[in-house]
């Protein structure tokens, strides 16, 4: 396995090279525009790109996944909802661990997954926001019981989160945030009972 980060400092944008030996395939993670640096990589360990994988698909900087295909053929991943101007195969439905053998005979709730950020803990809740599971299969905000797991509260969101949640005090009430894509970014919030 080799796992190599390439990281642009004047855009604080990581990118990674993952490859297989054995199977000489290397994927890209979130691929700067310049792909010299990953072409060069994979020949010198004998690779070939076949799959480039964006994780930012709103693209707060330039990527190089439409020359990467079509230097290379590669394969474009994007998140099952994403919608873009160009070929790509969907990924992640938000339950792609129920197709796992240990446990696909199981009567799972929904999974989620592909996330962004991570859990938000405060002295009694994990919060955390899921790309499935809400009214009509979206994205929703989660919040379980530290102590038990048990869900105590489930809201769905207006569209899949970009971050992790946070959590704020205002007039002695806390609230809930989150930053929400969608065509516009949007931070929704919400309050917790008394």
């Amino acid at each position: 396995m080799i796992l190599q980060q390439h990281y642009l400092a004047c855009l604080a944008q990581a990118s990674y090279l993952i490859g297989d030996e054995l199977t000489k395939t290397a994927v890209i993670v979130d691929p700067r525009r310049d792909i010299d640096i990953y072409l060069a990589e994979a020949e010198k360990a004998g690779l070939e790109i076949r799959h480039v994988f964006l994780t930012h698909f709103h693209a707060d900087f330039l990527a190089g996944h439409l020359d990467l295909r079509e230097r290379t053929g590669a394969t474009i991943h994007l998140g099952a909802r994403a919608e873009a101007e160009f070929d790509f195969e969907p990924l992640g439905d938000g339950d792609r661990l129920r197709n796992l053998p240990l446990l696909r005979d199981l009567d799972l709730p929904p999974l989620g997954g592909e996330g962004r950020g991570g859990p938000l803990l405060t002295r009694t809740l994990l919060i955390n926001a899921l790309t499935a599971g809400g009214r009509d299969g979206g994205p929703r905000l989660v919040a379980y019981d530290k102590a038990t797991g048990e869900i105590v509260a489930s809201v769905d969101l207006p569209g899949g989160a970009l971050g992790t949640p946070m959590t704020y005090m205002l007039d002695g009430r806390q609230y809930i945030a989150v930053t929400v894509g969608g065509s516009v970014p949007q931070m929704v919030a919400f309050v917790l009972p008394s």
